[in-house]
């Protein structure tokens, strides 16, 4: 059956200002980079069959159930078995003598543009012997698209027309859009569920114009209606292809980006260098296009990021002008041999798309299928562990670490002891300690001391990061996992318990030297009658002084009289006149005295200690006077001596715990 096109003008394009007269408005352009493509991955890209007839230029390719249809311009409709890829057949072949540019197919029927004869319909229900049921008449066709028994024609002149070809023996026609001037060159649908309410994009060129890109409204389909077109064009438009809510223009030089996402609003993203020529078709897989760029081969490229557009590899040995991506390979409509099969490998693990989906049922998108860290390939090749699990012998301990440690990945080996150091290799896993190793961090700890004993980090020579290794630590009695005691500190300690007494006796002598001197210049007494004269005078306050105090008091030593100030004083529970230079040269010289006299006496108990052992006794009386010392010290400008006395009280105090604890 034959039928002829009737057209439906919208609106007519002024050839001076390039605007239609009813006042649809182009877009407002936005600045986009030009992003030149670089090339980082050749994806194990291998030509492994094809067929070729003599006569054909393949432009088109669809495939549907192992079956590959081509258009072949003169050699027309060519059907070809793929099921093996690396041998495809010839079935049969559809050829009236036309020039057949594009097809669209349909379960049993296929429809081809034929540049001579307008659209050709074919019953294809046997593959064998494909027979022509109807033809639609149109001069110029230049492609067409099938959505839903709707077929698009883009050509005739100036149209885009609209059939319905659910009987495909009497296709209807709908409606049609003019576009005055402008041929229209290529058309692409959006994705949806059914037709009414897509939207169709239409690209257009005119000489000495800039090309177009038009959306259009085709809720009803009797009468489409024009919502946008816009001109970022400078070279004419070879294709274009819409993938989710992106379309790609692609032309003799470039690969635009534009969005979309709102047909009334389309804005461009990029604009990215190819040097296309010819024929141009695309397809897509997940984050891939495949871009056939006709004389300068096949482009794929990574879309992921859609402002920063960059293409991953060229491939010029061939000439494609449509391509395909099926069953993990690639297939290509090739003016040099019609049709070519590539083996492709997208994830770049070493294993083929076609491998992975029909030998190995790994994700041929994903180089880690199990997402254990170790790639298909390796796991397959080298391994021999279990691509789709993680822990390929269920010993709880995951393929990776095993592999980085060495254990065996294909045998329960969660309970033995490769290091012979206690710790079960699984343990050895949950603290990330090497499990052939027993000191794994080197300090000189095994790995079952560090964990077991110690609480130490096994991975960590200093646990506390003090600048002294655990293993220091532990030999010099220190707390590892406290930075505040370390070997340092220790040792200073030690050394201060040794030269404190040197060091507070000389201390001591140079205020006695210094206050005898003082007191000398000021009255001329020497220091042991100015004590006499303290002692005199609070005998005096407490009624205690008679001629035989008097005569006894000449007669004391000058410890003895500071023993009995001191007593005096505590009586008294008051305070000598501190102007007085009675108080200040005994709160000096007497004090100093005291307390280097004390210091010595400790020292040697502690020195003297195993040979005669401390008795409690002896600590309680160094505690009174202590007590007594430092209820002296309040009264001295000097505050040094209260830090003394404070030193001797806590050193007598860790005596009487130390001998506490013998006793017990």
């Amino acid at each position: 059956m034959c039928i002829s096109i009737s057209k439906i003008s919208i609106g007519e394009i002024n050839q001076e200002d390039n605007s239609l007269n009813n006042d649809i408005s182009n877009s407002n352009t936005i600045d986009t980079p030009l992003l030149e493509m670089s090339v980082n991955s050749d994806f194990n890209l291998t030509k492994i069959g094809g067929w070729t007839d003599p006569l054909g230029y393949a432009t088109e390719i669809i495939i549907q159930k192992d079956i590959a249809f081509l258009a072949c311009r003169a050699a027309g409709l060519v059907i070809i078995n793929v099921s093996n890829p690396y041998n495809p057949t010839f079935i049969s072949q559809f050829n009236d003598g036309g020039d057949i540019v594009d097809l669209e197919v349909n379960s049993t029927i296929t429809y081809l543009v034929d540049i001579v004869d307008g659209i050709e319909i074919i019953d294809i229900s046997d593959i064998f012997s494909p027979v022509e049921i109807s033809q639609i008449i149109s001069d110029n066709v230049k492609e067409i698209s099938l959505y839903n028994n709707i077929l698009f024609l883009a050509g005739n002149s100036f149209d885009i027309t609209i059939f319905n070809v659910t009987d495909p023996y009497n296709p209807v026609t709908i409606g049609s859009l003019n576009f005055d001037y402008f041929t229209i060159g290529h058309i692409g649908i959006t994705s949806s569920s059914i037709l009414i309410g897509a939207n169709v994009f239409v690209s257009g060129s005119y000489p000495s114009r800039n090309p177009k890109l038009y959306s259009i409204d085709c809720n009803n389909l009797s009468n489409p209606r024009l919502i946008q077109f816009v001109d970022y064009f400078s070279e004419n438009i070879a294709s274009i292809t819409i993938n989710n809510n992106f379309l790609y223009a692609i032309t003799e030089a470039y690969i635009y980006l534009i969005d979309i996402s709102n047909p009334s609003d389309m804005i461009l993203i990029s604009k990215s260098i190819q040097l296309f020529d010819g024929y141009c078709g695309a397809d897509f897989i997940l984050d891939y296009g495949l871009f056939a760029g006709g004389y300068s081969g096949l482009v794929i490229a990574d879309i992921n990021d859609m402002t920063n557009y960059s293409s991953m590899y060229y491939y010029t040995n061939e000439d494609f002008c449509d391509v395909k991506y099926y069953n993990g390979l690639i297939y290509a409509a090739s003016g040099d041999s019609d049709l070519s099969v590539y083996s492709v490998d997208l994830d770049n693990d070493g294993i083929n798309d076609f491998d992975e989906i029909n030998q190995y049922n790994t994700d041929p998108y994903n180089s880690d299928t199990d997402l254990d860290s170790i790639s298909d390939y390796d796991e397959l090749f080298i391994h021999n562990t279990n691509p789709f699990l993680a822990d390929s012998d269920s010993d709880l301990m995951p393929d990776n670490w095993e592999i980085k440690f060495s254990t065996n990945p294909l045998v329960n080996d969660s309970e033995l002891d490769y290091d012979l150091d206690n710790l079960t290799n699984i343990i050895e896993m949950g603290y990330n300690t090497d499990p052939n190793n027993n000191d794994t961090d080197a300090d000189g700890l095994t790995d079952y001391q560090e964990i077991e004993i110690y609480l130490t980090n096994p991975l960590e020579q200093d646990s506390d990061q003090d600048g002294f290794t655990d293993f220091e630590e532990i030999e010099a009695g220190t707390d590892p996992l406290d930075s505040k005691d370390n070997v340092r500190k220790d040792s200073i300690n030690s050394l201060l318990k040794i030269l404190l007494p040197s060091i507070a006796g000389f201390l001591v002598f140079v205020l006695i030297l210094y206050f005898a001197v003082r007191a000398t210049k000021k009255n001329r007494n020497t220091p042991i009658n100015i004590l006499k004269r303290i002692l005199i005078d609070l005998s005096k306050k407490v009624d205690k002084i008679s001629l035989n105090n008097l005569r006894q008091i000449s007669n004391l030593t000058e410890n003895e009289i500071l023993n009995n100030i001191a007593v005096l004083q505590y009586q008294l529970n008051t305070e000598i006149d501190s102007d007085s230079e009675f108080l200040y040269f005994s709160n000096n010289v007497g004090l100093s005295s005291d307390i280097n006299l004390i210091s010595n006496k400790i020292q040697s108990l502690f020195n003297s200690r195993t040979t005669s052992p401390i008795k409690i006794e002896e600590l309680s009386y160094f505690k009174i006077e202590l007590s007594a010392l430092k209820d002296r010290a309040k009264h001295s400008p000097n505050k040094n001596y209260t830090n003394q006395i404070d030193f001797l009280i806590w050193l007598v105090e860790k005596f009487t715990r130390e001998l506490s604890l013998d006793i017990r």
